[in-house]
């Protein structure tokens, strides 16, 4: 947290808003990691919360670092980040919480052996897929979205949504197939939908 550290942020970082470096960012991330997971741990009060807050911040940083006016001020910045995210990771308290045991089980049971740079940089992948998968989703008819939704995301049983929607189960087993077919063709052909 001296000035000769930041110093070397602020050389890394007008090497990456200049040459797009990944080796710059890389190391970026690395120095910069622990403090803004220090603050995190501060800012939210759980781990987990805490180990996403800084996935978070570091995701705003990968999309908006070539806007940094002062590249000396690399950590202030990203601290002032930590802070603005940090309201949208506090708990709802009128929102049920994830049974520790649970959280604690996902937190263990992946990803052991990536480095802050992998995190961040696979944070950005679900982000895209995610988009890619709404775009594809949307461009369904609507009878096709409407089974997917049906099925997908309020859990009815096939003879539930077939009910719902006017018709037999084997329809509804062809709408899924259907749709399937066309969100995966969507997604491969990267069309703007």
């Amino acid at each position: 947290m001296n000035q000769e550290s930041d110093r070397e942020l602020g050389k890394l970082l007008l090497r990456l808003q200049q040459d797009e470096d990944e080796a710059s960012l890389r190391r970026i991330i690395d120095l910069t990691w622990e403090d803004v997971l220090l603050l995190s741990r501060r800012l939210v009060c759980d781990q987990a919360a805490a180990e996403d807050l800084t996935q978070d911040v570091f995701l705003v940083f990968c999309r908006r670092f070539s806007t940094i006016r002062d590249p000396y001020r690399l950590r202030s910045w990203l601290h002032g980040v930590a802070v603005r995210k940090a309201r949208e990771h506090r708990p709802n308290p009128r929102e049920p919480l994830l049974d520790p045991k649970v959280l604690q089980f996902l937190c263990d049971s992946h990803y052991k052996e990536e480095g802050p740079f992998e995190i961040v940089t696979r944070g950005e992948e679900l982000i895209q897929r995610e988009a890619a998968l709404r775009k594809a989703c949307a461009a369904l008819s609507p009878r096709l979205r409407t089974c997917v939704e049906l099925i997908c995301v309020e859990r009815c049983s096939r003879p539930e949504a077939a009910a719902r929607m006017g018709v037999s189960v084997e329809t509804i087993w062809q709408y899924l197939s259907r749709a399937v077919a066309q969100i995966a063709k969507n997604i491969k052909k990267g069309t703007k939908i």
